[in-house]
């Protein structure tokens, strides 16, 4: 178990690095692509390759389509969220939109208890409120000058956030390698 967790911690400190580096990628072309573009070729290139992939390692049946409006509404969650995100690349500084892009983890919170019914904690309240104070004080000095462009981010996690409760209402009908297929075939039409 112990080799398991160093390995989860591995992969998802790699995943952030890589999401890091993307994101950076995204800002330089700022002006070059449309953001709408650059999400379309982001989650075309992640369905062919993730489809290649299940298709080596489940086969036919691992495209088992299970709740085809919920996996819609994944995809289509994905693919407003990622081009309001790149947006606010292309108009605030990376370091900015990445740290508004953290309060996703309050509105997930909050819309679960909305959506899901599941139950909305004090400590969760208590937890989301310094969050949200964290992400006010490490921006403060950039916040003003970034204006109303800095609602871009704000709104971009509030749709992921959406993906996210989308995630937990189809947990366990496919693999998770299927569902991240499932979410980037459906996001890349929606591009399209």
């Amino acid at each position: 178990m112990r080799q398991n967790e160093r390995a989860g911690l591995f992969f998802a400190l790699a995943g952030f690095a890589v999401l890091s580096l993307g994101d950076a990628v995204i800002k330089s072309m700022a002006g070059l692509w449309s953001p709408v573009a650059v999400a379309a070729l982001r989650f075309t290139i992640a369905a062919v390759g993730l489809g290649a992939f299940l298709l080596l390692r489940e086969g036919a049946a691992g495209f088992r389509l299970a709740q085809p409006r919920a996996q819609f509404g994944r995809g289509a969650a994905l693919a407003v969220s990622s081009t309001i995100f790149i947006t606010s690349l292309f108009v605030l500084p990376l370091a900015t939109a990445t740290a508004i892009g953290f309060t996703a983890p309050m509105f997930t919170a909050i819309l679960a208890a909305l959506l899901l019914g599941e139950p909305l904690r004090r400590e969760t309240l208590i937890a989301s409120v310094v969050a949200f104070t964290g992400v006010l004080v490490i921006l403060r000095p950039n916040l003003a000058e970034a204006g109303w462009w800095a609602v871009l981010p704000l709104f971009s996690a509030m749709t992921f956030s959406l993906l996210i409760i989308g995630n937990r209402h189809v947990a366990g009908t496919a693999s998770a390698l299927a569902m991240q297929f499932w979410v980037a075939a459906f996001a890349t039409p929606i591009l399209l």
